[in-house]
């Protein structure tokens, strides 16, 4: 699952194969009927698969298992929303300029970075966007 943090899952499906159809696995401990069943994990952002005994994997291969599930945050975090304030502020005084000129005189604003695949943003910034960043 590409998005983070999951606020709540609706669905669990599974196949064994392309040409099978999608397996509805339930959650909780109902696996009365021989259904085998799924733990969502809030902590740890992760989903389990299990039986009534014992923790079991997920078929392996293309779309072999469906998750539908909504993700997000309620309210923006705080220092994300410092990082957008920031980087706003960075563009405003131009400091992503290397020289500039106020009055006659000359300021060398040497961008340096100490990160990997800066795109030139400050470190401060970056750190934090990174940190909310999808990774594919």
């Amino acid at each position: 699952m590409d998005e983070s943090p999951r606020v709540s899952v609706s669905l669990v499906a599974e196949r064994s194969g392309q040409d099978n159809s999608y397996t509805t696995l339930i959650t909780g401990n109902s696996d009365s009927s021989g259904k085998y069943e799924y733990v969502v994990d809030t902590e740890l952002d992760t989903i389990y698969r299990t039986t009534a005994t014992a923790d079991k994997a997920f078929p392996k291969g293309r779309a072999a298992v469906k998750v539908i599930y909504r993700s997000g945050y309620a309210s923006t975090p705080e220092d994300l929303k410092l990082a957008c304030f920031d980087l706003v502020k960075y563009y405003l005084k131009d400091e992503r300029k290397d020289r500039m000129q106020i009055a006659g005189a000359s300021i060398q604003n040497s961008v340096s970075t100490s990160l990997r695949e800066n795109i030139g943003f400050p470190d401060h910034i970056k750190r934090i966007l990174d940190f909310y960043k999808v990774h594919k």
